[in-house]
């Protein structure tokens, strides 16, 4: 975390543990939390 000025957070590193339970869904689940956050949830 960076702060620009006294308060006000310049940015913000967050990290998300995706856990492989079955084989191969790890790639699956990390592209649909990437399109998430690229166009926000689904309405």
């Amino acid at each position: 975390m960076r702060f620009n000025s006294p308060g006000f957070i310049d940015s913000l590193d967050t990290y998300v543990n995706v856990n492989n339970h079955y084989e191969g869904s790890a790639p699956l689940t990390i592209q649909r939390l990437l399109d998430i956050l690229r166009k926000g949830p689904p309405r």
